[in-house]
């Protein structure tokens, strides 16, 4: 039997800490749809990796209880993956233990609506739901996995190998599996939020909403509670969500790569689309895509004139993130399948950096999870 691999944070650190600031390194990883409302095709991005002098000063109590994220893949499970980060920062600080949480049983919870009634904005408000349980599950108990699916009346639903209709892959964990569901795993402390920042109007895909001062307040409830923080934002055209676990004024933002290459990539994108609309007979679809393609140019051009009026890039100013979709091949691989060979996926890259700048331009959700 292979194995699932786990690796804490400081010993991951030293695969990173070998770049200068002046040479900065990135890693490359890709971000998929979460619905057909956003498309088919997975969008290439690359994130900028810590180097030895990114972690000097900075507010990094918390890395020594992270742990590397699962490669998502085309799961659509960045919200779960974010939050059962969350869950393990805040459980190894106040309990000292390191659990790897299950982010299946996760999103088992949301497909199975268990403590839907204590949800007004799934946005900001998906941790209730295990309020509702008062556990969770650890990855070795209900593993996150690649099997065989098919969707029956708008439901996925487990699948035979080379049955008409099925799937295989990670989307697989979306499958609600009540007897896996009623296992007792670990007991949870009463879970809370405090939001620091949310779309007026509810939508994860805004940009240029957020508050001039969203980066101090995210830096004042790191000070306050040393919590982990869930950050939704625009990945040119995809809502994303993310773990952010620290931050560091004097750290090098390498000209802000992800924010200064913004309008460039959303322009791209809609041209995409409106060569896409050009192949559509239906008149009705047509419209619809050249609409879409008309917003990723509206929205790239908005990020990019915030930006300039704010001064643009500053420099300095990064927070460390954790996030599920920049595997990398110097980390241990993770087993999908115990059954097969080949599937297997190198874990993400346990740390990454976001410049200041692209909480302030693309980000449209903040808040941050503790135990009450």
């Amino acid at each position: 039997m292979k194995l699932i691999y786990i690796i804490t944070f400081f010993y991951s650190l030293s695969l990173f800490a070998i770049e200068s600031d002046m040479n900065p390194k990135f890693i490359e990883g890709y971000k998929f749809p979460n619905d057909q409302s956003e498309g088919t095709s997975a969008i290439k991005t690359k994130a900028l990796l810590p180097t030895e002098n990114s972690f000097k000063g900075g507010h990094n109590k918390l890395l020594k209880s992270v742990l590397p994220s699962i490669y998502q893949d085309n799961a659509g499970s960045c919200l779960f993956m974010s939050h059962t980060s969350a869950i393990e920062v805040l459980y190894s600080e106040n309990f000292k233990r390191n659990y790897d949480f299950s982010e299946r049983f996760f999103m088992n919870l949301s497909k199975a609506d268990i403590g839907g009634d204590r949800i007004s904005n799934w946005r900001t408000d998906t941790v209730y739901r295990l309020n509702e349980a008062k556990k969770i599950q650890t990855n070795t108990e209900y593993p996150f996995v690649k099997g065989w699916y098919k969707t029956v009346n708008g439901k996925r639903v487990k699948a035979r190998e080379g049955e008409n209709g099925a799937f295989y892959g990670v989307k697989y964990n979306w499958v609600i599996d009540n007897q896996q569901l009623n296992r007792p795993g670990v007991k949870l402390p009463t879970l809370e939020r405090e939001v620091l920042f949310k779309d007026k109007d509810e939508n994860q895909w805004n940009v240029g909403q957020a508050p001039s001062d969203i980066v101090k307040r995210v830096k004042e409830a790191f000070q306050k509670r040393n919590a982990p923080i869930i950050v939704i934002y625009n990945h040119t055209g995809f809502w994303h969500a993310v773990t952010v676990v620290g931050y560091n004024d004097n750290a090098s933002s390498a000209s802000c790569p992800f924010v200064s290459s913004y309008k460039e990539k959303m322009d791209k994108r809609a041209e995409e689309i409106r060569v896409e609309a050009s192949e559509q007979v239906d008149p009705k679809a047509k419209r619809k895509l050249l609409r879409k393609a008309r917003k990723f140019n509206l929205r790239g051009q908005q990020v990019h004139d915030s930006y300039l009026d704010n001064g643009g890039c500053k420099g300095k100013g990064v927070f460390y993130v954790r996030d599920s979709i920049y595997p990398n091949k110097e980390m241990a691989l993770y087993d999908y399948d115990i059954n097969k060979e080949g599937e297997e996926e190198n874990l993400n890259a346990p740390i990454i950096l976001r410049e200041y700048e692209w909480l302030e331009q693309v980000a449209n959700h903040a808040y941050q999870i503790y135990f009450e």
